[in-house]
């Protein structure tokens, strides 16, 4: 789905909250629609709100990931949807440095057990 695509999303946002604020000042210059421009207001105020929110979803991803890495939880993974090209490399990235952490855990959990079997069967003098 087109609207699924980071940029295009972007993009249609960014157009239609300009020619929001260019219809406001339209009004402002060229009417006493006092009513409509309470409204017309209050339409810009929820887009910028919505426009905000859509952007801080990759802030959010990014420190999901860098919790994650934090607090060595390894099991999470980050689902890759339609979200566009970009977005897909991103979390693509990321599944890939989680499950190199998550070999380098094992790996490591792998030599600990090997080096405390190998104390317990050294006789003690």
């Amino acid at each position: 789905m087109v609207y699924k695509n980071f940029r295009v999303n972007f993009v249609i946002r960014t157009v239609v909250l300009t020619a929001s604020i260019f219809l406001l000042f339209y009004l402002i210059y060229n009417t006493d629609l006092t009513m409509t421009l309470f409204l017309i207001g209050g339409f810009i105020g929820i887009q910028i709100f919505a426009f905000i929110h859509y952007i801080d979803r990759t802030n959010r991803i990014l420190n999901n990931f860098l919790e994650s890495i934090r607090y060595s939880d390894f099991t999470r993974t980050f689902h890759v949807e339609g979200e566009g090209s970009s977005f897909e490399k991103l979390k693509n990235s990321f599944n890939e440095v989680i499950k190199d952490f998550q070999e380098v855990r094992a790996e490591k959990e792998e030599n600990f057990y090997y080096l405390q079997t190998v104390i317990q069967h050294i006789g003690i003098a």
